[in-house]
This record gives C-alpha cells, structure tokens and sequence, in this order.
C-alpha cells in the first residue's frame, strides 16, 4: 500500500514564463516525513496504526494527495484517526499508549 503525491518537482524560468514539472510518486505512510504537528502525529502511531489510516486514506483519495494535505490531515484530524482506530478520540488514544 502507498499514497500517491503531486509534488512540485522544481521550477524552470524561460524568461516571464515559469514551468512547473511535477512528479507523482508513491510512499508508504509510515515512510512520510511529516512535519510540525503532523510530526507530532506520526509519533504516537504505530506501523499497523500507519496501514489502517493508509488504506482508509487510500479509498478516500484514489487520486492522491499533495504532502501538505498529508501533513494537514495528521495535525487537523486526529479525532477522526483516532476513531478509526477504535478510540473515541485521540486523548483516549494518548491515554491508551501511556498506559502500555
């Protein structure tokens, strides 16, 4: 499993005019650099929590996301995470991992 990504891939000046190049790829979840509270996200994950919110992203997005929607999604939804992976939101999720 893997997310796709448009990625701006660099920038060309041909005088006034300015090409953009973007390049897709995939990547696994687990696999993403996310950064800020994304990050912060990534880190109370574990690698099956990663392939569950990977397949759902998957069905959500069949076109793929951009790296900032990635980013924005781990840092905005985490309630929504959370409860995809049983909780009823994400302090019970953090409550759950102190725990063990």
């Amino acid at each position: 499993m893997a997310i796709g990504f448009k990625n701006l891939f660099k920038q060309i000046w041909k005088g006034n005019l300015i090409m953009r190049i973007v390049e897709d790829y995939e990547i696994s979840l687990c696999d993403f650099e996310a950064w800020s509270g994304g990050a912060d996200t990534m880190e109370d994950l574990t690698y099956e929590d990663c392939e569950i919110i990977e397949s759902e992203l998957e069905m959500m997005y069949p076109d793929g996301m951009d790296e900032t929607e990635l980013n924005d999604f781990l840092w905005f939804e985490r309630d929504w995470i959370a409860e995809l992976l049983g909780y009823d939101d994400y302090d019970e999720l953090l409550e759950d991992r102190k725990e063990d």
